[in-house]
């Protein structure tokens, strides 16, 4: 039914900073499998969902092939609310796949993130000095994102992966996944070798460097000055409109702070998967 509806038969909906985007890279390699044209739709928040059916449609190509999206937004609730029955009431057959990082290191992905996007602004101190309505927090306390779920998908209906495996194993991790959406599980490529989004030191603009970005004519100019200029100077130059945003480097007191806040939820998720997730970082 979905196929003929131009519907995907798979969400990827989380977690963000978990590798979704290299799982969704790999899926589109398989030629029975059609990704959605935009990584993340954000269809079914309430946001979007008045946009309509035939607004989602469009991101598939009408053709037998199986489809999927990845959209990290449909676990950060309580950010998004309403998202595993807005996704029931249009297709309730859908298989969801979930793929979890270590939780700290998953919010401090998402910290460095935030970070060189420049929409954080504040200090480490001040994002983790309260876990109370966190965001960051919420969204790596992975059993409860997936409780929502429950409540209305059967939990054959769901697969959980790990960022370590796929990273570590992707053969074994993309076979598992292909089987479990319905298609060749033997297809392989060389590209599951290849990590999308990996973090590292990144540059956030400055003021300049945001200004001179709006300025569509300036990328003319951009590209004369750096013709004219040797290496060293022109690399003095982006100095300028770019500082280096570091990682996030966190005190052992607040990972101390952390594994006590997400231990509870990792014990939970342990009990549904049967995972003990021993390939994780740290130890919860």
């Amino acid at each position: 039914m979905n196929q003929s509806q131009n519907l995907p038969r798979f969400i990827i909906i989380g977690a963000m900073k978990a590798a979704t985007t290299s799982l969704y890279y790999y899926l589109s390699r398989h030629p029975e499998v059609n990704m959605s044209s935009k990584k993340e739709t954000d269809f079914f928040l309430e946001r979007c969902f008045h946009q309509g059916l035939e607004h989602y449609q469009a991101y598939f190509e009408n053709n037998d092939k199986v489809k999927g999206e990845a959209s990290t937004n449909y676990t950060k609730f309580p950010h998004f609310k309403g998202v595993p029955e807005r996704i029931r009431s249009v297709i309730p057959e859908v298989k969801l796949i979930y793929i979890l990082r270590d939780p700290i290191e998953r919010l401090s992905s998402e910290i460095h993130h935030a970070w060189v996007q420049g929409y954080e602004t504040r200090s480490l101190e001040q994002i983790l000095g309260d876990f109370d309505n966190n965001n960051y927090v919420y969204i790596s306390k992975y059993y409860e994102q997936l409780s929502q779920y429950l409540k209305v998908f059967d939990e054959k209906q769901l697969l959980i992966l790990t960022t370590e495996q796929l990273r570590k194993d992707p053969e074994t991790a993309m076979q598992k996944t292909f089987r479990f959406i319905g298609v060749n599980p033997e297809f392989s490529s060389e590209e599951f070798h290849n990590k999308l989004h990996v973090s590292s030191q990144k540059t956030q603009k400055t003021g300049l460097g945001k200004m001179i970005d709006q300025m569509g004519w300036m990328q003319s100019v951009k590209n004369g000055i750096r013709t004219l200029l040797p290496d060293q100077a022109y690399s003095s130059l982006k100095g300028i409109a770019n500082r280096k945003v570091p990682k996030v480097v966190l005190e052992s007191n607040t990972v101390e702070r952390l594994l006590n806040e997400f231990r509870p939820d990792v014990d939970k998720m342990r009990e549904f998967t049967g995972y003990s997730f021993s390939e994780w970082r740290y130890t919860y």
